[in-house]
């Protein structure tokens, strides 16, 4: 539960725009807002040392899910995914009442900055699928967009052999020749 997904710092990188002070450490531990430093270092844990708490809890499961306990770059990662009926506990209708009352008590916080008003997780998304959906359209940077077109137009990208064996279709067996 790092304070950057790495994708998002991959997107800095490519649109080399720096990160924020404090955000980020380079592979010697120093320091850094230079996205490509960052990601051979480290980032920050959300929630200071209690988030670096929840951290530990999150990757402990994952490692119950099959996950490497140090997961280098994309890969040896592991998903853990709990459900929970809250109507085991409480009738569920009064549940959702309650969580949406609690989410709007947050909301209604007096934030720090007048202008920046206080969300809970996934407002800043609703909100912008919402315009997207109005606008019918998605802001791509050129960059980005370039690049994908680039891999679109790729001969690697209309072949499955470039793909992790894992991910390729299962290959159809060859019929059995007739002997005559």
């Amino acid at each position: 539960m790092t304070s950057w997904h790495t994708s998002q710092v991959a997107l800095r990188k490519r649109l080399g725009q720096p990160l924020g002070e404090g955000l980020a450490f380079d592979e010697h531990g120093q320091p850094t807002t230079d996205p490509a430093a960052a990601l051979s270092g480290a980032y920050t844990v959300w929630g200071g040392h209690k988030g670096s708490g929840l951290a530990i809890v999150i990757q402990l499961l994952g490692m119950m899910a099959g996950a490497d306990a140090d997961p280098v770059g994309m890969s040896g990662c592991g998903f853990f995914i709990a459900a929970i009926d809250p109507g085991i506990f409480t009738p569920a209708d009064d549940f959702r009442r309650r969580v949406a009352a609690y989410a709007e008590s947050i909301r209604t916080s007096r934030p720090v900055d007048p202008a920046k008003p206080v969300r809970v997780p996934f407002d800043r998304e609703t909100e912008t699928r919402a315009a997207r959906r109005r606008e019918n359209r998605i802001e791509v940077p050129d960059v980005v967009y370039t690049t994908l077109r680039q891999a679109a137009d790729s001969p690697l990208a209309h072949s499955t052999t470039a793909l992790p064996a894992w991910w390729r279709p299962p290959r159809q067996a060859k019929p059995a020749r007739q002997r005559s």
